[in-house]
C-alpha cells in the first residue's frame, strides 16, 4: 500500500463505519510502517496500517468493517492490523498525539516523531534501521547519550532492558 492506498482505504472504513451507527467517532492511532510512509515519507510503500485503538466502543463491529472492506478491496484481512494495540498500551502510550485525518465516524491520530523513534529503537529489528536512521537525522538525534535519554522520556529502564535496547543504541549510534 502506498500513502493514496492509505488514505483511500481510511476514508472507506469510515463510510463502513458510519453505517454501523456508531454513538461515537472511532478514534485510532498509526503507527509502524504506515507512520513512515504517510509522515516522515521515507518510503514508498507498507505492507499493513499498524493501528493503536484510542477510543472505540465495539472492537467487534470496527473488526468486522476491516474485514468487509478487504473483501471489497481484495486485500488480506490484516490490511488494518491491531496487535500492536495491547503491546503498546502496556507499553505506555505517547501522552500527546496529533490528529492526521478526521471523517465523520473515524478520526485518525498520530504520534510525535519522538515516540516512534524510540519504539524502533526498543523494537531493534534489522527492519527498521532505515527507520531509525530516517527519524534520528529529522530530530537531530547523533549520539547514543541523547538516543538514549529520548528512550528514557517514552519508556521505562525495564521495559529497555527486556528489549536490549543497549545493543540497538551501540550498533545505530557507535558514539
Amino acid at each position: 500500500m502506498n500513502r493514496k492506498d492509505i488514505e483511500k482505504l481510511l476514508k472507506e472504513l469510515d463510510k463502513e463505519l458510519c453505517k454501523q451507527q456508531l454513538t461515537s467517532r472511532v478514534q485510532i492511532m498509526i503507527v509502524g510502517g504506515a507512520y513512515m510512509l504517510t509522515q516522515i515519507r521515507n518510503r514508498e510503500a507498507t505492507n499493513d496500517v499498524d493501528v493503536v485503538f484510542l477510543h472505540i466502543e465495539d472492537r467487534q463491529i470496527f473488526k468486522q468493517s476491516v474485514v468487509s472492506i478487504a473483501r471489497k478491496q481484495q486485500l488480506p484481512v490484516t490490511w488494518l492490523n491491531d496487535l500492536v494495540d495491547d503491546f503498546l498500551t502496556e507499553l505506555g502510550l505517547p501522552g500527546k498525539y496529533v490528529p492526521w485525518k478526521r471523517f465523520k465516524c473515524l478520526e485518525v491520530y498520530v504520534p510525535p516523531k519522538e515516540y516512534i523513534l524510540a519504539l524502533k529503537l526498543l523494537a531493534g529489528r534489522q527492519k527498521d534501521l532505515p527507520d531509525i536512521d530516517a527519524l534520528a537525522k529529522q530530530l537531530k538525534i547523533r549520539t547514543r547519550k541523547q538516543a538514549q535519554q529520548l528512550l528514557d522520556r517514552h519508556f521505562s529502564r525495564r521495559a529497555q532492558q527486556i528489549y536490549e535496547v543497549r545493543n540497538t543504541l551501540e550498533f545505530c549510534f557507535p558514539h
